[in-house]
């Protein structure tokens, strides 16, 4: 009890000598839970054990299911969080939603319902946490609806849509003034790298940290690379997985630091570069509690290192790219090198009507932060080339939000997309796009 009591007191010192009035920015922070209908289907996983038998529901018996079976329940809530920050009269959005992905029509729709809030598509950022076992039928995509997440359903789309425009404005209307921190430290335990290369993953938590001026954590932003299938696809009840597990243990541990108590914080979890990582399961298969208290003991124990943002200026720019003609080549998709070598190079199926040839690319600075999102699924090489990038243009706090504003896939290095496998397969521009994303990204940021 002593020693949790100097925690607290320590937190509420921590660096408020450092700050000065132009360092307070509006902070607003919302969580609300998509309470979804009942039997919608999980989007994710595209194996046997979750799709409807005899393949489709030709009988239309299940109202927002066609491929895939109903979900059986809820494990824990599935939510939508919100991080609205404004200062000096510029403002940017962040979400992050328990889906496996966003696609580019969702955020259209979401801009023109927030426009009055002054909401664009230059500073809204909406995220998919990756949990594979959150809602499908969300997305237009009928390749990805055949994948893993069903075909469209327009009242689904319209009861989330919804949902997500409701934390948006509760964000807004909660917007007060506070400090931010940055904390940034490596975990150990948690993740590990899914194909051949043990070890091989980005370590770091990125912690955007929020505090009041009365003293208490508001909450903040984790930027954190893992793949949200702790329970794999075996699993037909709806889950934030992962994402959710460390979300919530850091709400948790900063809601007991609290002296106030007035609410508790709010912790968005944006992914990395989590293309070929998944969670370790620490706490057997069917205690991802565990996840969650390890995480927020770790960051408890780095939280001396959290770095006030001083003057947390924001700024954001926002172009297309070209990020390549969309196919998918079949020899990349052959796992057996025995049988692949007979399948030629040059067999590809185009995808150009299910997946564009464009992007939409984002950086968002606050203070000397610097976030750039990717629309999809980067491999732990390819966060680290674009990190590398990003540090000689001569910002040097780079944090790479995946599954951002688009999903489009996989994105390998030219190495792994050599090597063929299922992120090589999955990797509809190649190596290519991958290469056209960073090269756009250093043109951005050195205008």
């Amino acid at each position: 009890m002593t020693i949790k009591i100097i925690t607290i007191l320590c937190t509420y010192m921590l660096s408020f000598s450092t700050f000065a009035s132009t360092d307070l920015i509006d902070v607003g922070l919302s969580t609300i839970d998509l309470d979804l209908p009942e039997g919608v289907p999980l989007s994710g996983f595209g194996q046997p054990s979750r799709r409807m038998k005899g393949g489709m529901d030709i009988k239309n018996k299940y109202p927002y299911c066609f491929f895939f079976k109903p979900n059986e329940g809820v494990l824990d809530p599935v939510q939508v969080k919100t991080m609205a920050l404004r200062k000096d009269g510029k403002l940017v959005v962040f979400i992050s939603m328990d889906v496996v992905g966003i696609t580019n029509d969702f955020v259209k729709v979401l801009v023109k319902r927030l426009k009055h809030y002054g909401i664009t598509r230059d500073n809204l950022n909406l995220s998919g946490t990756h949990t594979h076992a959150g809602p499908g039928a969300l997305s237009h995509s009928f390749i990805l609806g055949i994948i893993a997440a069903d075909i469209f359903n327009q009242k689904l789309f319209d009861h989330v849509i919804a949902k997500v425009e409701k934390s948006v404005i509760n964000a807004i209307l909660n917007f007060e003034p506070a400090y931010l921190y940055d904390l940034t430290y490596k975990t150990a335990g948690l993740q590990k790298n899914r194909r051949k290369n043990a070890g091989h993953f980005d370590p770091h938590a990125r912690i955007l940290l929020a505090k009041n001026i009365q003293g208490d954590w508001l909450g903040g932003m984790l930027n954190y690379a893992i793949h949200g299938t702790y329970y794999g696809g075996s699993n037909m009840k709806l889950s934030a997985d992962v994402p959710g597990a460390l979300s919530n243990g850091l709400e948790k541990q900063f809601h007991s630091l609290n002296m106030l108590k007035k609410n508790r914080p709010t912790f968005l979890f944006i992914n990395g570069a989590e293309g070929d990582v998944a969670p370790k399961r620490i706490g057997g298969r069917n205690n991802i509690t565990a996840m969650g208290n390890s995480i927020s003991t770790q960051t408890m124990n780095n939280l001396d290192k959290a770095r006030p943002i001083l003057n947390p200026q924001i700024s954001f720019k926002q172009e297309k790219v070209f990020v390549g003609i969309p196919r998918l080549t079949i020899k990349k998709c052959i796992d057996s090198p025995k049988f692949s070598r007979f399948i030629p190079g040059v067999l590809k199926i185009p995808l150009i009507k299910a997946f564009p040839m464009k992007t939409v690319l984002s950086t968002i600075k606050i203070g000397d932060l610097t976030m750039l999102t990717w629309p999809g699924e980067p491999t732990t090489s390819v966060g680290y080339q674009l990190r590398d990038a990003v540090i000689k243009t001569g910002n040097k706090r780079p944090w790479l939000l995946g599954l951002t504003n688009d999903h489009l896939s996989y994105f390998t290095t030219k190495k792994e997309y050599k090597e063929g496998g299922y992120e090589a397969c999955s990797s509809f521009y190649g190596h290519r796009g991958t290469k056209r994303i960073i090269k756009k990204y250093v043109k951005m940021l050195t205008k």
